[in-house]
């Protein structure tokens, strides 16, 4: 059965027979405004909770594997960085070794 507002108004109207405008005007606001249907129940509180769990994990599994991806592309550039650094090192260590013990004296 659906709440009208019709059948809302002559609740009222018995309400205000029977204890007065006052109280039937605090009666008809502590009533929700439609069918019990729309109320959420804890039961659908605790489902919904579990699909935004499952959300949020999905969000933070997707943000570690883009984290980890992006420490491994790190990780490569700064071992490329470095040996390209130590082969630069190197070679100028052996041309200034060169340079003293072949060069101009």
């Amino acid at each position: 059965m659906t709440v009208t507002e019709e059948s809302r108004y002559h609740l009222h109207q018995q309400l205000d027979d029977a204890v007065g405008e006052k109280g039937a005007t605090t009666m008809m606001e502590l009533l929700p405004p439609v069918g019990w249907a729309d109320v959420a129940t804890k039961r659908d509180l605790d489902h919904q909770t579990e699909k935004l769990e499952f959300m949020v994990r999905a969000e933070v599994a997707e943000v570690s594997a883009k984290v980890d991806r992006v420490r491994a592309e790190l990780e490569k550039a700064m071992r490329h960085q470095l040996t390209v650094l130590l082969s630069a090192m190197v070679s100028i260590a052996g041309l200034m070794i060169a340079l003293s013990v072949y060069g101009p004296s």
